[in-house]
């Protein structure tokens, strides 16, 4: 089973362990010439971010940034010589911080680096347990000059680095990681829509704050330690242990949460 998730503009700082060793990220059982070319397009677009970062003018234009965050053009300056984290403990904000890493135990973090990929807009796909520094690059970051966007660059990586196609995907990412690199539908591969029920008894889609159910979602299933390997398997798993959940077709889950 995998789970998908988005990453985070928001990164702590700092790290435990030594600078960035990109052949040291996970290769997602590709093969060996798909895992060269996978490291090829790490290599350099980290080329074109440090590079980037030499001016500061035309990062804070391609980055978006305003000028209370030109400290972000000096993360990926450094971004081959600062400390790394896990990427799981890395990135911050609502649905990360609803995942709460920090008050996990040794099982439930084995359990997220095992199953758990982001899509990172740098590096690619990454395992959890992956050691990456903060650096700031978004989906839509135009980095790669006119025309050449991030989607297509990734989008060329093979579809198999998201599982062998007889596991359960599981795929909370955002739309614009989604497009970043597209999982074919397949039996197995589910998405997840989090709901939230009004007094009326009606359900309402949420928008920001469904990152908030999808990391509790995560944070559960890391708890509990159980693989699933069917859509079916793992709504009699979440409706044992409480959750709210129904299949409003084969290929997506919907979770109710409690409304804000």
């Amino acid at each position: 089973m995998k789970i998908l998730l988005p990453p985070s503009e928001t990164k702590v700082s700092g790290g435990e362990a030594g600078p960035l060793q990109l052949s040291g990220l996970a290769s997602l059982s590709l093969s060996p010439e798909d895992s060269a070319l996978l490291l090829k397009r790490r290599e350099s677009l980290v080329e074109v971010v440090v590079s980037l970062a030499a001016d500061v003018d035309e990062s804070q234009r391609v980055l978006k940034l305003g000028p209370k965050q030109l400290g972000e053009i000096d993360r990926n300056r450094e971004l081959r010589t600062a400390p790394t984290l896990p990427a799981i403990a890395r990135y911050t904000g609502v649905l990360y911080d609803a995942i709460g890493v920090a008050s996990l135990d040794a099982a439930a973090l084995a359990y997220l680096h095992h199953h758990v990929i982001i899509q990172s807009a740098l590096f690619g796909p990454i395992m959890a347990g992956d050691h990456i520094p903060a650096y700031r690059l978004s989906y839509n970051s135009a980095v790669l000059g006119r025309g050449n966007t991030l989607r297509a660059f990734w989008s060329q990586l093979p579809e198999t680095m998201f599982g062998n196609g007889h596991e359960l995907v599981i795929d909370l990412r955002s739309k614009g990681y989604r497009e970043l690199a597209p999982v074919p539908f397949s039996d197995r591969f589910l998405s997840v829509d989090v709901l939230t029920r009004e007094r009326d008894g009606s359900l309402r889609a949420l928008n920001h704050f469904n990152k908030k159910g999808k990391g509790e979602l995560v944070r559960s299933l890391a708890r509990e330690g159980v693989e699933f390997s069917t859509a079916h398997e793992l709504l009699e798993g979440l409706l044992s242990t409480g959750h709210e959940v129904a299949l409003a077709d084969e290929h997506t889950l919907q979770l109710v949460v409690p409304g804000l």
